[in-house]
């Protein structure tokens, strides 16, 4: 059971996944200051060309303060997993500028395309916790798993969770796209493909589609997720429609 009581009056957060620290041990308590005047020009120079990943992890390195007993440092922060670096930044906000939030909208319906004000409340968004473990172990379907040479498939997958820092090092695969994007991250995040830990990026390389599609839902499964599907309607032309909120976009 956890002991920590979140207080955002306090700057007192849970984390929805957690970092495991050098004893294995999954911390989740953590300490959030607002940002300052000083800091809101800092990100908005536009002499700055910043990439999603590098700006969380820059503005964490200077609002987060501590992950459970230990202040909290860059290589921390980039070991977060991606959910726990959603979080911040939505509870960042929320301590920041308030916890009410308005967006404007665009009708998808291409005939139509009018504009729409929405407003909610940050505490709405649903998070969905799933403390962090050293790694997760999958099997893959028979039809997905790769077949080596002597004929036996090979089924057994082990991964960790996508992080921070994997994030950033995207920002040199932007020439990939769709899969191959998400090859070069399963080359990061594999540990071990068929039980061996050997040559994993030559096997990833190897893997099917459906194998990465598999591998692909397992971790979405595992990981902790920060997200909100907002249901909207078109004042003009009555159009239903599905809103994904992001909130570091957003931010």
């Amino acid at each position: 059971m956890d002991l920590l009581i979140e207080h955002p009056e306090e700057g007192l957060f849970l984390l929805p996944g957690g970092l495991l620290d050098s004893n294995g041990e999954c911390r989740r308590e953590v300490k959030l200051r607002p940002l300052t005047g000083r800091e809101e020009e800092w990100i908005a120079d536009p002499t700055r060309e910043w990439t999603e990943a590098a700006l969380v992890t820059a503005l964490l390195q200077r609002t987060l303060e501590r992950i459970g007993p230990h202040r909290a440092t860059q290589e921390m922060i980039r070991s977060l997993p991606v959910g726990d670096r959603d979080y911040l930044m939505l509870k960042l906000r929320r301590i920041t500028f308030g916890k009410r939030v308005e967006v404007i909208l665009h009708c998808p319906r291409p005939e139509c395309g009018k504009k729409m004000d929405i407003d909610f409340d940050l505490d709405q968004i649903p998070v969905e916790r799933m403390p962090t473990r050293p790694s997760y172990t999958m099997i893959l379907s028979e039809a997905a798993a790769p077949v080596e040479d002597h004929g036996h498939s090979q089924r057994e997958i082990v991964f960790r969770i996508p992080q921070g820092g994997d994030q950033e090092a995207a920002r040199g695969w932007s020439a990939s796209g769709g899969e191959d994007l998400f090859r070069r991250l399963l080359e990061r995040c594999l540990l071990k493909i068929g039980g061996t830990e050997e040559q994993i990026a030559d096997r990833v390389s190897r893997l099917s589609a459906r194998a990465v599609e598999e591998i692909a839902a397992a971790m979405e499964r595992h990981a902790p997720q920060v997200q909100v599907e907002m249901e909207a309607r078109c004042p003009e032309c009555g159009e239903d429609f599905i809103h994904y909120f992001e909130i570091v976009p957003f931010f």
